[in-house]
């Protein structure tokens, strides 16, 4: 199975933890194109995933710094 990466919103990751605190058993989870899917005993879950890359982190931060803090 290839790998596939996606970004869940921050409410949707509150709430997928809300659930998983609660939880005695294993989820079942499934993805399509743009939602994530949990079932876990008596509660279905959908998030929809943000339809955006995630933005390339390694380009914005610096490789090298002209500053030094000493805290």
């Amino acid at each position: 199975m290839p790998n596939k990466s996606f970004i869940v919103p921050r409410k949707g990751v509150f709430e997928i933890k809300k659930v998983l605190e609660s939880a005695s058993s294993d989820p079942h989870i499934s993805l399509d194109e743009n939602t994530f899917w949990m079932k876990l005993g008596n509660v279905d879950l959908s998030v929809r995933l943000i339809e955006n890359d995630f933005p390339n982190y390694k380009a914005i931060i610096p490789k090298a710094f002209d500053r030094t803090v000493i805290v």
